[in-house]
């Protein structure tokens, strides 16, 4: 057996306990909420509109998220590409959907899980993190963009168009600027300090030019398919919102959850697209199921996957040994 599989089994089982305990307490959190979420609406009804979904429509919005996935991977594999790391794809892929096991922890934080099955393949830690920040930039700009769109045309929600384009313009500033520079040296501990610049210096470089173009069509049309997703909830419970309002919601939804640093954004964005859904006329109870059809399809069916490719990363290494 190689020393790398020996490595790798050793990464697997490094796999840090407070992670899966954070796991498992996002877990409780999420039904606990959901919990309430239905007590305080029309059980029902709720439930009537979930079970009333086709076999085919769930297959759908399975899917969508499985491809919503790929394109994040597609991302991920560009921003290392950029670093000039050498990474076997099939592997990679693994590891990377084997993040996202760990996606509920605030700020998505916990898919640096990443960093430990790659570090034996030469990839240091700072680079998978750079990869991580770099993803999470074009996160934020993409949701606020697709935001800012949608939104200017819909009467109740016009104001919020100039807030995304701002959230946009400081994210930019932050990256493409020397303010961030200015901001990074008045950290009093001088190896954090130097830890941070290089982070950010090398997250400039990922995201500049020709570079930044690949990763934010991945990022874009990822986000988009989940939108789009949400369409197809709504119109399998006989509703009409249009495409655009959808959407908008959606995003809209994701980046309050997101803000709330709530681990993944459970209960947050939920709320948020329930009281949106609402908001257009939408019954409670139909809001919250739409609401809670659309976590368990994106957020949950990740995590899901997630947690197979780290068993499959574990079997894999297990018979590394035989």
């Amino acid at each position: 057996m190689t020393d790398i599989a020996n490595k790798q089994t050793s990464s697997f089982l490094a796999v840090p306990h407070k992670a899966i305990r954070w796991l498992a307490i996002s877990v409780g959190l999420a039904v606990g909420i959901y919990f309430i979420l239905l007590v305080l609406t029309d059980l029902q009804v709720v439930l009537e509109v979930i079970t009333a979904i086709p076999l085919i429509t769930w297959i759908s919005l399975i899917s969508i998220s499985i491809i919503a996935s790929s394109f994040r991977f597609l991302r991920w594999h560009f921003l290392l590409k950029y670093q000039k790391l050498k990474v076997p794809a099939k592997f990679n892929f693994v590891v990377y959907f084997a993040g996202f096991t760990f996606i509920t922890t605030p700020g998505s934080v916990g898919e640096n899980i990443r960093a430990v099955f790659l570090k034996p393949l030469h990839v240091k830690y700072s680079q998978s993190f750079a990869a991580f920040l770099s993803e999470r930039v074009l996160d934020v700009v993409v949701l606020c963009l697709v935001s800012a769109i949608t939104v200017v045309n819909i009467p109740r929600y016009q104001e919020w168009s100039f807030i995304f384009v701002i959230a946009i313009v400081v994210t930019m500033l932050l990256i493409f600027t020397d303010f961030a520079q200015s901001c990074i040296k008045i950290i009093p501990i001088k190896k954090l300090q130097n830890i941070i610049t290089n982070l950010h210096v090398t997250v400039k470089k990922l995201l500049q030019g020709k570079q930044f173009f690949y990763p934010f069509i991945a990022t874009a049309i990822a986000w988009l398919l989940q939108a789009v997703a949400l369409i197809i909830i709504v119109n399998s419970m006989g509703l009409n919102i249009g495409a655009s309002l959808a959407i908008g919601i959606y995003c809209i939804s994701i980046l309050f959850g997101a803000i709330s640093f709530v681990p993944g954004g459970i209960g947050t964005t939920e709320a948020a697209m329930t009281l949106m859904l609402i908001n257009i006329g939408l019954d409670p109870a139909i809001a919250v199921a739409v609401s809670l059809v659309s976590r368990v399809t994106t957020l949950w069916v990740g995590v899901v996957i997630g947690v197979i490719m780290m068993l499959k990363l574990g079997i894999t290494k297990n018979q590394s040994h035989v």
